[in-house]
């Protein structure tokens, strides 16, 4: 499969860095994407929005810096990327909850289920406390504990458990008291 638009579209990043992404015509394909979007004729009326992105927008843009996950897994270090994205939370927990089985001496259908049932604590724990740091309260240490993992993993029995599964409690394991909190924004946005 080759896909010479995209090769050449990373090249200009590659070769301009920034200003290859946030001006000229990657930015201008950005906005117009965003604010026409391609739209098959099957497409469900109502599922798409064109949106109000402007190239002021993008100009404007500074992405923060945010601090990666790290958790161990069998002797590995596992890095992700911080909230408020949601990714290395979540595979660093199923990571945690994992690591006591050999997954590779099982037999497949048996890792799978640990694997899944691993997974699907993990997104239950993610979609009540992963959120944007900057307004929410997100107890990731708590979440990437191993002895909170302990916990997560106490839940899985030989037989899928049933749907959906609930959250844990991460705040006791991340390092202080602590429960869910928001700030209130602005009208700059900012809390």
């Amino acid at each position: 499969f080759r896909n010479p638009d995209l090769a050449s579209t990373y090249a200009r990043i590659a070769h301009l860095g920034l200003k290859g992404f946030y001006r000229g015509a990657v930015a201008d394909a950005l906005v117009n994407t965003v604010q026409a979007p391609p739209v098959t004729t099957t497409a469900t009326p109502g599922w798409w929005h064109p949106g109000v992105m402007t190239m002021r927008d993008l100009h404007d843009y500074v992405a923060p810096e945010r601090a990666p996950t790290h958790v161990t897994y069998h002797g590995a270090d596992v890095y992700g990327m911080g909230p408020p994205s949601s990714g290395g939370s979540t595979v660093g927990e199923a990571l945690n909850i994992l690591e006591p089985y050999n997954l590779g001496t099982l037999p497949r259908d048996q890792a799978l289920h640990y694997y899944l049932e691993a997974s699907r604590y993990a997104y239950a724990d993610r979609n009540q406390y992963l959120a944007d740091p900057d307004y929410v309260n997100v107890p990731l240490k708590g979440l990437l504990s191993k002895d909170y993992a302990a916990t997560r993993r106490a839940l899985i029995k030989e037989t899928a458990a049933t749907s959906p599964v609930g959250w844990g409690d991460p705040w006791p394991y991340n390092g202080g008291s602590g429960s869910a909190s928001v700030n209130v924004s602005t009208s700059e946005g900012k809390p």
